[in-house]
């Protein structure tokens, strides 16, 4: 799988020793409060080596990034494209950041980079996320790459004892190279 390289990070492929950083931040739960629901109960660390397999050894599907510092390729988080389905060519994505490297605007660029990947060489005409309505900080990141707000799940999750609502949000192949800088 090819690099994405931008001007602070390479979506690269992931490695056997991205483990350690994986497991600083998959209990972490300020970092996975808005994950999905594998995540309500402790993830072993046996869970997070099958996990790290499956993409090590080309069993899960989907495109998966890891999300790291440009030079020296420091695990600082992934970004997937989750399930793609190549008959309406639109793709889910997963990101993560990890917590010691937030603040820095990583998440906009990683989406950048893979909405360029996306689009010009997965040829989809379409990604969408679902984000909890309250994720203030992933809205405004996901706006800032091009993602428009399309509708919203009620109630649709139920986590910490009360549910909560998911908003979907999507970018067009067409929509993002309005914007999209020319090579």
């Amino acid at each position: 799988m090819p690099h994405v390289i931008g001007e602070r990070l390479i979506l690269r492929e992931y490695r056997e020793d991205d483990f350690d950083s994986i497991r600083r931040w998959v209990n972490d739960p300020e970092t996975t409060r808005y994950l999905s629901n594998i995540f309500l109960k402790p993830q072993t660390a046996l869970q997070t080596e099958k996990f790290l397999q499956s993409i090590l050894s080309g069993t899960n599907s989907g495109y998966c990034f890891v999300v790291a510092d440009k030079q020296t390729q420091e695990y600082y988080g992934q970004i997937d494209i989750l399930q793609v389905d190549s008959i309406s060519r639109c793709g889910e994505i997963g990101l993560v950041i990890a917590p010691w490297v937030w603040h820095n605007g990583y998440a906009r660029e990683a989406l950048g980079l893979l909405e360029r990947y996306a689009f010009e060489q997965v040829n989809l005409n379409r990604l969408y996320l679902d984000v909890f309505a309250e994720n203030v900080r992933a809205r405004a990141a996901y706006r800032a790459a091009g993602f428009v707000e399309e509708g919203v799940q009620r109630e649709h999750v139920f986590k910490d004892g009360r549910y909560h609502d998911l908003v979907r949000m999507g970018i067009l192949r067409r929509e993002w190279a309005k914007n999209a800088p020319k090579a």
